[in-house]
């Protein structure tokens, strides 16, 4: 018989474009699908059509602070999927790093792989994207997740603390 072929030509937003799907329809109303016009065209349970269309894959931008909120360079950051490392970076001064290809609803650790001399390691941020690109971050991978002020992961190293120990001394050196 004729073959169809299903062709999304309007894509919503924060979704890919879905393959095109060939189909025939034979006298009695059954459906055949492949995914080329020339492949193995397979029945269908139901005799209806079906197109789906995967998530967009989204960015994140991470910004590296210390607590008066000036991006810091030096520290190393990582970005985990589970225990797999998928980027890491070193940041700058003044600048954020935006890193793409995240999926929507997967949740990403942030852990400082490297601290930068004169500040203290930050605890590691959970976070995950959806389909409009909204950040949403916790402090547990199963826990609250909640929106930062701005749509980014910010991650902030407290100064080291340093103890000094004073003591008054006349000329000859005695306290």
């Amino acid at each position: 018989g004729k073959v169809y072929r299903l062709e999304e030509t309007n894509v919503p937003g924060g979704y890919e474009k879905a393959e095109d799907i060939y189909f025939t329809v034979d006298k009695d109303g059954k459906v055949t699908v492949s995914a080329t016009e020339e492949g193995k065209f397979t029945g269908l349970e139901e005799d209806k059509v079906g197109m789906v269309d995967e998530y967009a894959k989204q960015s994140v931008t991470i910004s590296k602070q210390d607590i008066g909120g000036k991006e810091i360079a030096g520290a190393t950051l990582s970005v985990y999927d589970g225990d797999k490392k998928i980027a890491s970076h070193v940041s700058e001064k003044d600048k954020s790093w935006t890193l793409e290809g995240l999926e929507v609803g997967k949740v990403y650790r942030l852990e400082e792989t490297n601290v930068p001399g004169g500040y203290e390691k930050a605890e590691d941020i959970f976070f995950k994207i959806d389909k409009d690109g909204k950040v949403t971050v916790s402090a547990t991978e199963d826990g609250k997740f909640t929106a930062p002020e701005e749509n980014k992961v910010v991650m902030v190293d407290e100064y080291r603390g340093y103890t000094a120990v004073i003591s008054k001394q006349d000329i000859a050196g005695k306290e």
